[in-house]
């Protein structure tokens, strides 16, 4: 395949564990990836924090590399407000997309931020979401790139797997309590530490016979937006059942996954090949039937990992996504105007990562009244005095 200097410029907050993968898979796509931070690089001052100047220097960072495509992945953020994203992308001359894999809880947000994008990357029942709202979206979860060869996941021997469940993430609520009720269960689970490096979790999902999945979203808690029960995003403060990624990198690694029940499960595997469950108790119980029957762990296990390959092919998944993203006809255009609320949440969290107030002072809206603009000015004030007494009362 084709490679090119810069092929992808990706825009994102910051750092994120998920993106090695991701970059793995755009490489392979396309080409080599340029990366911008905004969290580090506003808080640096090596960008300006918002408007025009911000625009202008992101716009000449992506022009410098002539990419192919550029991608912005900007959920538990707004860093960039929807009509910066949308400026940005009628600068450029390449296709533009927002990723949006975390959409069960930001789909009201997502669809305001990425406005100004050409197409929208995001898990299989969000594809249908922004569909029917008139948006371009492409089935998108390559967190299970882990360079593998295809296939090798089912180069297995289940008699390597000396662990019999593991779970991995934040040991508290929910995984927490399943946790105890595996382990009284007498079933050998380990849950490793939570710096556990990738390589070693990697090794510690292939020797294990099961990994669980609990489906429900953890509340946002890096966003104004999380302080605005009254609004339309309220749904970011609670959690939902929805798709993760840790499927489909437990998959390629070659272990069997057992997932709580989450909104389109059916989508991401057809049929019975992901074995789902209603309740924590129901979880034990089929996972206790799958650790004492070795052939009927392997029968399970092996379908699973059959569909699991077959609908997620690597090289026909890379063509897809070429496919998708080659030969854009570029919008140019946002497909609806943001809101009050979201413009005054974006201005709030650039002042706060900022620790200035100059993103207040210079705010205003585009093709706006006076009026309009320093009504948002008021909301942001309002919600960064409301998001540091949160903060000064969780020291307390």
């Amino acid at each position: 395949m084709e490679k090119y200097s810069i092929s992808v410029v990706f825009i994102t907050k910051c750092e994120s564990r998920w993106h090695k993968p991701l970059f793995r898979f755009l490489e392979k796509a396309y080409g080599n990836v340029s990366t911008i931070f905004l969290n580090e690089e506003i808080k640096s001052r090596r960008l300006p924090s918002s408007g025009k100047p911000l625009v202008d220097d992101i716009c000449c960072r992506i022009t410098e590399h002539a990419p192919l495509i550029v991608i912005f992945d900007l959920e538990f953020s707004l860093l960039l407000s929807p009509g910066e994203v949308a400026s940005v992308c009628k600068g450029l001359s390449c296709p533009t997309f927002g990723i949006a894999m975390d959409d069960d809880r930001f789909h009201d947000i997502n669809r305001e931020v990425y406005a100004g994008v050409d197409g929208i990357l995001t898990h299989p029942l969000s594809v249908e979401r922004y569909r029917l709202i008139g948006y371009d979206a492409f089935e998108f979860f390559p967190s299970f790139e882990l360079c593998r060869d295809e296939g090798h996941n089912l180069n297995i021997d289940v008699h390597d797997k000396d662990i019999d469940v593991l779970s991995y993430g934040l040991l508290k609520g929910d995984r927490k309590r399943v946790f105890e009720q595996l382990k009284n269960s007498g079933v050998n689970v380990y849950h490793p530490p939570f710096n556990t490096s990738d390589a070693e979790l990697n090794n510690l999902i292939r020797r294990s016979k099961v990994v669980i999945n609990l489906s429900s979203g953890s509340p946002v808690a890096n966003n104004p937006i999380q302080f605005l029960p009254f609004s339309q995003f309220k749904q970011t403060i609670f959690p939902t059942r929805q798709l993760k990624s840790r499927i489909y990198e437990v998959a390629a690694l070659g272990t069997l996954c057992v997932s709580e029940e989450f909104a389109g499960d059916n989508l991401v595997f057809e049929g019975d090949g992901l074995i789902t469950v209603k309740d924590s108790a129901e979880m034990v119980e089929v996972i206790n039937n799958l650790i004492l029957d070795n052939y009927y762990y392997e029968a399970v296990l092996v379908k699973f990992l059959s569909v699991f390959n077959s609908r997620y092919n690597l090289r026909r998944r890379v063509e897809e996504f070429r496919k998708f993203t080659d030969g854009f006809n570029l919008r140019r255009g946002v497909r609806l105007e943001s809101g009050t609320v979201i413009n005054a949440c974006s201005l709030a969290t650039k002042c706060i990562y900022s620790l200035r107030p100059l993103p207040l002072l210079r705010f205003q809206l585009d093709n706006s009244s006076f009026f309009k603009s320093l009504t948002v000015k008021v909301l942001a004030f309002f919600f960064i005095l409301y998001s540091l007494g949160c903060v000064l009362l969780k020291r307390q």
